[in-house]
């Protein structure tokens, strides 16, 4: 992690993983594994499973009846880990667990919004320290029952958001509410915590506080007061806001945000006249939301709209944004080029695109039909090709997690049929260059 760079080397093979029984089907598209000082944390259904990152050794497994959330690129992250302390959203309260045995420490109930006197969940979830951020929202807006007919309708464009209600602080220690914001409907998607900032979208529509399930098409999201809004993560307060214009406000399928020191990312897509995939981006000064630079492209795919081209979330990179299949130089906005200069360079993923990417060092991890390795500024310099790690499937958002000196792919595959499926797990140590 860090400026540290992993290249594909020594795959040292786990445990074989939870059974199927135990694993969020790949096409459910669960959340992502969590590494902190060794440990590597698994979520499975409805449970969580510890082991040693380094050799693969089961620690523990923890029950969390209630938790299991499905297609998070609609909705927020609901595992946070700090330290040696696991936050976990389980229906209407946040779990602490001791990552060291799995004991819970503690469970903070949500605080209520108001009007909304039951049939509320815990959403978005964040642990810093002490500090314990997260959101209110409907029980019914985060998907959280299987089924194929989910995930033959999730796949497709247009589909509708998970919101919340509201948004707060609690000390973590003590579970005392510190501060608590209730403004209008807040998009999922959109929650960033990056230093003592906290960004979101936010719809001052009242007729969405009304909305029966709490899950809304971006269509109806955007329609009506949109705003783009950074808090003092600290107190709450608002630093600034901004209405959501332009391209972005055309946004059908996903809206997120990403942060890095002093610049925020905003990106959306939706369904261009040529039948493809376009992204629009737009780069804000975190101090005061001023803007920096704005650009759009399209994913090249044109008609593909079943493994993900729609839903690519942005990665920072040092000082690249990759936003698939573009990258930009964060600072500036200019798309970088091919080794000769003229043509835009693209991520083309061999393989299907599903999954989202991650990022480390130099280099990025995807799924690209397997787990896949690409050393970006060496690809930019002289085209040197990614690196294919394992005959293997990961899954299709998140689990390529490089953590602790190693690039850790805990199994993801269950519910592939493709021919070539080895499921287990696996650990790469990094190799010299």
């Amino acid at each position: 992690s860090g400026d540290s760079r992993i290249h594909a080397g020594l795959a040292l093979q786990w445990f074989g993983g939870p059974g199927p029984d135990l694993m969020v089907d790949r096409h459910l598209r669960g959340p992502a594994p969590l590494s902190s000082q060794g440990r590597l944390l698994v979520p499975g259904e409805n449970l969580l499973v510890a082991v040693d990152a380094y050799n693969g050794t089961h620690l523990w497994q923890r029950e969390l009846p209630g938790s299991q959330r499905y297609t998070m690129p609609y909705d927020a992250g609901y595992l946070s880990l700090s330290s040696n302390t696991l936050a976990v959203a389980v229906r209407d309260a946040c779990w602490l667990i001791d990552v060291a045995d799995g004991r819970i420490a503690s469970r903070w109930p949500a605080p209520q919004p108001s009007g909304i006197a039951s049939n509320r969940h815990w959403g978005y979830t964040v642990l810093v320290g002490d500090r314990l951020f997260g959101t209110t929202q409907l029980a019914t807006a985060s998907r959280t029952q299987p089924s194929y007919e989910q995930i033959d309708v999730d796949y497709n464009n247009d589909q509708p958001l998970v919101t919340g209600l509201s948004v707060f602080q609690l000390d973590a220690t003590t579970g005392r509410t510190l501060w608590h914001r209730e403004r209008g409907v807040l998009l999922n998607t959109s929650l960033t915590l990056s230093g003592n900032r906290l960004f979101l979208v936010e719809s001052r529509n009242p007729e969405l506080l009304r909305h029966p399930t709490g899950r809304i098409p971006l269509t109806r999201f955007l329609e009506r007061e949109p705003w783009l809004v950074a808090l003092d993560a600290r107190t709450g307060e608002l630093v600034w806001e901004k209405p959501i214009q332009g391209a972005l406000a055309r946004s059908r399928n996903v809206l997120y945000l990403a942060s890095s020191s002093d610049k925020l990312v905003v990106l959306g897509s939706h369904l261009d006249p040529a039948n493809d995939t376009r992204y629009s981006v737009e780069t804000l000064s975190t101090a005061d939301g001023s803007l920096l630079w704005t650009a759009d492209h399209l994913a090249r795919v044109p008609g593909e709209f079943t493994h993900g081209e729609q839903v690519h979330h942005p990665v920072i990179l040092a000082d690249y944004l990759v936003a698939e299949p573009a990258v930009y130089e964060l600072g500036t906005g200019k798309r970088l080029t091919d080794s000769g200069g003229v043509e835009p360079w693209n991520l083309i993923r061999p393989g299907h695109s599903c999954g989202t990417l991650s990022a480390a060092g130099d280099c990025l991890f995807f799924r690209a039909g397997n787990p896949t390795v690409m050393d970006l500024r060496a690809n930019l310099r002289s085209g040197q090709m990614p690196a294919k790690l394992s005959p293997s499937r990961t899954g299709c958002w998140i689990n390529m997690i490089p953590a602790g000196g190693l690039l850790l792919i805990p199994e993801a595959s269950a519910g592939c049929v493709c021919q070539f499926s080895l499921q287990t797990s696996m650990a790469f140590l990094p190799r010299s260059p």
